[in-house]
């Protein structure tokens, strides 16, 4: 399933290592070299590699703008942090834990209230705007 996102903040680069819905929350991948460079000049997307969170995700690497196949050139851009209006799983009340929302791994890029015993693992950003499940809210993020 395809999601439009309307976003507006930072982007990064990264390899699918398996099929990227669009839209949805992605998590770091296995790494197979070196990811520290010691200059910018020598930073290379395909070191980063992401697929689609799993159940019971906690820190998530970004939302993916669009969807991809896996493969070793399929490139994704994710967004790590900007202001999104977000499709709600379970109500929001912003004025709730100071409206800190999780990211919920169903594809569709969702947020959600926060995890039972995740111990703010899974906080993703805040609840802008309050939204009944179902419904959609603005949410500030930062990954």
């Amino acid at each position: 399933m395809s999601t439009r996102i309307d976003y507006d903040g930072e982007i990064i680069t990264a390899v699918a290592e398996g099929p990227v819905s669009g839209g949805a929350w992605v998590k770091a991948g296995s790494y197979t070299s070196t990811v520290t460079a010691d200059s910018k000049a020598q930073y290379a997307a395909t070191k980063i590699k992401v697929q689609n969170g799993a159940s019971g995700m906690t820190y998530p690497v970004g939302l993916s703008l669009f969807a991809v196949a896996s493969g070793t050139n399929n490139l994704v851009s994710c967004l790590t942090q900007g202001l999104i209006i977000a499709p709600v799983n379970g109500a929001l009340d912003p004025a709730a834990s100071a409206g800190r929302v999780s990211a919920v791994d169903n594809g569709a890029g969702q947020v959600g209230v926060l995890t039972a015993g995740a111990n703010g693992a899974d906080i993703i950003g805040t609840a802008l705007t309050p939204a009944a499940s179902g419904g959609f809210a603005i949410v500030h993020f930062r990954l």
